[in-house]
């Protein structure tokens, strides 16, 4: 099947969790976003992972989350407004740091786990979040749930936003993530995961954990590098983009 108007995507991963197939998959996507040593990584494990973009030229991006390994960042912490300013500007000083030593530069930054999803939904949150990347790096590019009232905030302070889609977490009505502590939250199939980057893309729809079709619109498709087969769904994914005539091009 082919497109009748030329559609561009990005693909995006996160990694530098300490995931053995990250060498695998990082040639398979256009930009990666990189644990920042606070729910995962560390120092030497960013250092190897952005050397790793940059021998397969995919855009570096900062992936900042909750101090908090042992639940991999994905339990919600309440930080006041001042904790939570030195929780993304501390991971994002030593990402600058790193890719400035690396001779590049920072194409975006993307929020890890609790820390995404409730920010989606917290304006006070979503704007200390954007001051502290204004004040630190105001040229980046913001990744974010397509829709949310995170974006909203982001492109009212001036940063440029940019739309996130899923392919292998479920979605609510409201057009937040299905909780992971809910059964069915996370996409196994691949022919599944597919079908909803397709339609995503393609239809600008998503079809609903309960079943509703919601509209949306996505510039960047998202696939976590710690799930099983990541390597395997990231390959499949291509291969249906690129047989639609999908170009698959990190945002400009």
């Amino acid at each position: 099947m082919s497109l009748s108007e030329k559609i561009h995507i990005d693909l995006n991963a996160d990694v530098g969790e300490g995931v053995v197939t990250d060498v695998a998959l990082i040639p398979l996507v256009s930009s990666a976003n990189i644990a920042c040593g606070y729910h995962a990584g560390d120092e030497a494990t960013m250092q190897k992972t952005i050397e790793l973009c940059l021998h397969h030229r995919v855009a570096i991006g900062a992936h900042p989350g909750f101090q908090d390994k042992r639940n991999m960042g994905r339990k919600n912490i309440q930080l006041n407004a001042n904790e939570l300013y030195d929780c993304i500007s501390k991971q994002l000083e030593l990402m600058l740091h790193l890719v400035e030593k690396n001779g590049t530069a920072l194409h975006h930054l993307k929020l890890h786990g609790a820390l995404y999803n409730m920010s989606a939904q917290n304006i006070e949150m979503a704007s200390v979040i954007g001051k502290a990347i204004q004040s630190l790096s105001p040229g980046l590019k913001v990744y974010g749930l397509a829709g949310s009232k995170f974006l909203d905030i982001i492109s009212t302070l001036g940063l440029q936003s940019v739309h996130e889609g899923f392919v292998d977490r479920t979605y609510l009505s409201d057009g937040q993530l299905v909780p992971r502590s809910q059964d069915g939250a996370c996409i196994h199939s691949l022919a599944m995961s597919a079908a909803q980057s397709r339609k995503m893309i393609v239809c600008q729809e998503i079809e609903t954990f309960e079943g509703v079709t919601i509209k949306t619109f996505v510039q960047t498709l998202c696939m976590h590098g710690d799930q099983p087969r990541a390597v395997e769904r990231a390959t499949y994914i291509r291969n249906v983009l690129e047989n639609l005539e999908v170009e698959i091009k990190r945002p400009n």
